[in-house]
């Protein structure tokens, strides 16, 4: 593969940009805990947070695997020009759409927020009300989203990973400098420095890869509006069945917030606790090797090298599940320490801790097959197919909701059964993806995947008696479970060296 030394730079590029990203995002959030804790006005904030975010993820994520491949496929088969016409329709297009919707959303944003948390109506009104405020200034964060995630796209194609890389930190940096400001100099205007800094980040979020874009594609890069435009509409049949699929993804995910705004107050937040350092995890290792990986794939497979294609999605595979299952691991044993490290401090309380660190232990257990989410779908979108990733979704939500309803109210266990029944549907999505992924690709194939995962569960497995044996006897001070984390990390990469686990052996190498 000769492309190989510029794919370990990409990767190294998108894994530190992403690491850099979650450290900011987290540290936002780790602000905001101290702040507010799981109080009405998080949960408020979180609600006018998801609504613009979650469908601005769920937009991107179509959009970008809809426009990307096409992209890819244009210049290979026809021109640059032909490229960079069908682009400049589809993101002007799309554009267009998206500030008209947004604009909607901001002046009449009462509706969106009854139907995401109708528990709110229930109450006083107070924390509906906030819902309301924020979103009014968060509402573009839909627009914003989606054409970062088609710009940075776009400038992967061309193996430029900076605008990814740049982005989203800013974005959290901006963020944070906002709620810092509003905590030492304007205590009493928080809430609307609060909203003011999240719209102004997310500003920056599409900012950034905008002049990336248009100071190196000078000539190439003129965004039109022109809903009738052939390319418009190719884009609409490859992004809409990936549109479906995400959607329903993120209605589990809507169904968690709908049913949580139900139960007690600070529900909604130690949810979103818990799955932004999953989220993390995930976003920093798992997301970033697809991502890094994504464009080559898809060279590969338009260029007929399909073995190339399997050692790739091979080596992806295997880095992906040698970071993810100690990770689980060590989430299922450390969730509460962890959560008393990152969080607890300002009015975020010791029970606030355990609630969080219980739910952390639940969005463990399906650490692993997310991700591997982040990897199979984009197997298919490589092949055209956009239909069998919906209609796996399709039938994860349909299970998620009852199965959310079942461990959530008949048998009692609140916002822990919401987090266990996210994670349950996430393995059984990735167990069906993996089922009807077989001969879509010529020459894929997973089994030499096999022996190394084995090494993984063994070395994690022995880590992870390492970890509880140091949780257990060591007194509970954040000083010790960052020692603990270290120690086992430590215990983990020397067994996989031991095991000759093959990532082991390529970062000896140097080749990731």
């Amino acid at each position: 593969m000769e492309n190989q030394p510029s794919l370990r730079k990409a990767t190294g590029q998108v894994t530190v940009a992403v690491l850099i990203s979650r450290v900011t995002g987290f540290l936002r959030e780790v602000a905001l805990a101290s702040l507010y804790g799981l109080s009405g006005i998080r949960d408020a904030y979180n609600i006018s947070q998801y609504i613009p975010n979650q469908l601005g993820s769920l937009l991107n994520a179509s959009t970008s695997a809809g426009l990307i491949p096409l992209f890819m496929r244009l210049r290979h088969e026809k021109d640059e020009q032909s490229a960079w016409q069908a682009a400049n329709a589809i993101v002007g297009t799309t554009a267009f759409a998206l500030f008209i919707f947004s604009l909607i959303l901001s002046i009449f944003p009462q509706p969106f927020v009854a139907v995401f948390a109708p528990g709110f109506l229930s109450e006083s009104g107070a924390r509906f009300n906030l819902a309301v405020y924020f979103l009014r200034f968060t509402a573009f964060s839909t627009l914003f989203i989606v054409m970062n995630g088609m710009l940075t796209g776009l400038s992967q194609a061309y193996k430029d990973f900076v605008p990814y890389m740049v982005s989203a930190p800013m974005q959290n940096i901006i963020i944070l400098l906002f709620i810092v400001l509003a905590y030492f100099a304007f205590p009493h205007q928080s809430i609307f420095l609060l909203a003011l800094g999240t719209i102004s980040g997310a500003a920056v979020f599409v900012l950034i890869p905008l002049l990336r874009i248009a100071s190196k594609n000078t000539g190439f890069f003129r965004p039109f509006v022109d809903f009738k435009n052939p390319y418009v509409k190719e884009f609409l049949v490859l992004a809409f069945p990936i549109l479906l699929g995400s959607s329903v993804q993120y209605i589990n995910v809507l169904v968690d917030q709908i049913m949580a705004s139900f139960l007690p107050v600070g529900s909604i937040a130690a949810l979103n606790y818990g799955n932004q350092l999953m989220t993390m995890v995930v976003g920093i290792f798992a997301a970033s090797v697809s991502a890094a990986y994504y464009p080559y794939i898809i060279e590969d497979f338009h260029s007929s090298a399909y073995q190339d294609l399997n050692r790739r999605v091979q080596k992806a595979f295997n880095v992906i599940q040698a970071i993810m299952i100690p990770s689980a691991i060590g989430l299922i044993i450390l969730g509460f320490p962890l959560a008393k490290l990152l969080f607890q401090r300002g009015n975020f309380s010791l029970r606030d801790a355990q609630v969080t660190g219980t739910l952390i232990r639940a969005y463990g257990i399906g650490l692993f097959a997310a991700g591997l989410s982040m990897l199979y779908p984009r197997l298919y979108y490589t092949t055209g197919d956009t239909s069998t990733p919906m209609k796996i979704a399709s039938a994860g939500v349909i299970f998620n909701i009852a199965l959310n309803y079942i461990l959530a109210f008949p048998l009692g266990l609140g916002a822990l059964g919401l987090a266990l029944s996210t994670s349950i549907t996430i393995c059984l999505n990735v167990i069906l993806y993996h089922v009807f992924i077989r001969g879509k690709i010529p020459h894929l194939t997973l089994r030499p995947c096999l022996q190394p995962m084995i090494k993984s569960f063994i070395a994690a497995t022995i880590m992870g008696i390492v970890t509880y044996s140091l949780y257990r006897f060591l007194p509970m001070r954040n000083m010790y479970t960052l020692l603990n984390v270290f120690i086992s990390a430590v215990v983990y990469g020397l067994l996989m060296v031991v095991m000759r686990h093959p990532v082991a052996e390529d970062l000896l190498r140097r080749e990731i």
